[in-house]
Formats: C-alpha cells, structure tokens, sequence
C-alpha cells in the first residue's frame, strides 16, 4: 500500500470512533481531527492508536480535513466519516484505486440491511443536485457499475498531489456539499473517480445530526445556497428556472416536515455570503437526469423521520 494517512473529523467521538481507529492503523497514519470530542474521547481515540488533533473548536467538516491532511504528508488521503465499520480489507481496497485514478470511493452499506448499499459515490444532475450512487440496490448491482462523479466524505481516497492542486475542500463549506464541490473542481482539473467495489464499510448514516434533524436541513440548506451561487446557477436561462423550482418544492417540504422557516434563509444566507465564483463542470458529465432527481428527493424525504 503506498504511504497513507487517514483523517477522520468528529464532533462526539465514542466507541464506534476507537473501534474504526483500531481497525486501520496497523496500515496508515490516522489523525483524528477533534471538532468538539470530550475529554474522555479525545483520550479513547488516542490509546486506540490515533493522532487527535485538537482544534478549539466546531470548525466544520472541510477544514477540519484541511488541517488534518496539512499535518501529515501521506501520498494517499482518505477520509473517513467516523460512524462507519469496514470490512477485512477495505483500506487496502480503496488506496488500491489510487493507481489509475485521482480520487476514489468506497462503498458503504446500510446499517439495517448491509446487503444494500447505501452510497458508491456522488452523482449529479446538470443543476449541481447530488445523490448516493446506487443508494438502496443490492451488493450485485457493484458488477459492473460505472465510477461516480465523485467520491462522498464518508469514504473518500485522494492522490495527495491532486487534493492539494486545487486547495483541498473548500473551508466556506461548513458541512455538507463539500465532497461535491471538492469533486466538480477536481472533475475541471482533469481528474478522474474510481470505484473500489471491494472496499466496504457499514455505514450508521447522519450519526452527528440525525438524519431528519432540522439542524442538517438548516446545515444542507446553507451549503446548497452556496453551491448555486458560487457555480452561478442561476445567471443561466437553462438552468435558473428549474434551480428556483426545484429550491422552492424542498423549502416548502421542510417547512411542512420541521414548521420552520430556518431551513430556507439558511439556503438563501448560504447563498448571500458566497463570494467566490466558478466554472461549472460540462454538462456530460451529470448522469442524473432532473425529472429522476426531483423524484429521488421526494422518495427520501417519505423516508424520513423527523428529529428535533
């Protein structure tokens, strides 16, 4: 395996984090990036074998990895949320990827059905929407399949070099969205995606937050405002009418999921304080179709159950 380190951010830290940690680190590097971790699991990461770097604060997903990685010089990065439970072989899987590709995913399962699968990956539609390739398909639906655009945070491997040209992810990212961003600028540079089928892991899915939780909605929301803005999705005819659309039916299911208005002017905050301006990846390369995507989005949201 070529010389790797492993950064896996988190908030609360636990057993599931010194169980993942003393999984890997007889093959790599692992720094723990500490955004918020108790004493206590800041101390059980540490003795499974872990660096902890401890950084003050909540600084978000993309630049606790941004930090992490710049503490280490590994030539693969991988990137690892810390609810997830690999099987036998899986870093070894996903690094393997990295000799013809730039960035690969691994595969992660449901935790209530492991035979499913539950993200492969990123895909997108021509709007920037993102979903989990081959989410909800059985383990056989691997054969075969085509890599997604890009790997999710979940299980995400890097050539180091790649990562750095382009800056990493972007910090205006305080969660969510980052691992798309990070891959349309990666996709623009040249960069391809692989998919490592063999490196699986089950996957607990929005452990920090909860999945239903209106605090990730207000979190999505402020990151998709960003997304929009900053790939200047709406200064295209094309594209403009259906981002309003699309934007509007989510806000308005929110609003009937959690009564709250917070999701939406997170949206339109994220929108507002993005700055930075880039060029949006061919049109090619979104194998999602819009009709599919909004259909997709209702789907999951039948699924919810909301948190407070």
């Amino acid at each position: 395996m070529r010389d790797c380190v492993v950064v896996i951010p988190s908030l609360r830290g636990g057993p599931a984090l010194t169980a993942l940690v003393a999984g890997l680190v007889a093959d790599a590097e692992v720094v723990v990036a500490d955004n918020g971790m108790s004493p206590a699991a800041r101390a059980a990461a540490g003795a499974a074998g872990a660096r902890v770097l401890e950084l003050g604060a909540n600084v978000g997903f993309a630049t606790a990895v941004n930090r992490a990685a710049a503490a280490d010089r590994g030539d693969a990065l991988v990137v690892l949320n810390d609810d997830i439970a690999p099987e036998p072989g899986f870093l070894a899987a996903l690094v393997a990827r990295l000799e013809d590709a730039e960035m690969a995913s691994g595969v992660l399962l449901k935790a209530e059905q492991p035979s499913l699968i539950d993200t492969a990956g990123i895909v997108i539609d021509r709007c920037l929407g993102a979903y989990d390739h081959l989410q909800d398909l059985p383990l056989t639906a691997l054969g075969g399949a085509r890599a997604p655009f890009g790997p999710g945070g979940g299980a995400a491997a890097f050539r180091r070099e790649a990562f750095e040209r382009v800056g990493g992810y972007d910090p205006g990212f305080f969660a969510y969205f980052e691992d798309v961003d990070l891959a349309i600028r990666l996709r623009l540079a040249g960069a391809r995606c692989a998919l490592a089928t063999d490196a699986r892991a089950v996957h607990v899915g929005s452990a920090t937050l909860g999945y239903g939780s209106v605090q990730k909605a207000v979190l999505v929301g402020a990151s998709r405002g960003r997304i929009v803005r900053k790939y200047g999705l709406l200064r295209h005819p094309s594209s403009a009418a259906w981002v309003l659309a699309t934007e509007a039916l989510t806000s308005a299911e929110l609003l009937r999921r959690h009564r709250s208005l917070r999701p939406l002017r997170a949206r339109v905050a994220g929108f507002a304080a993005c700055r930075e301006r880039a060029p949006r990846p061919p049109a090619e390369v979104a194998t999602v179709a819009l009709r599919d995507g909004v259909s997709r989005r209702l789907r999951r949201s039948r699924r919810v159950t909301v948190a407070p």
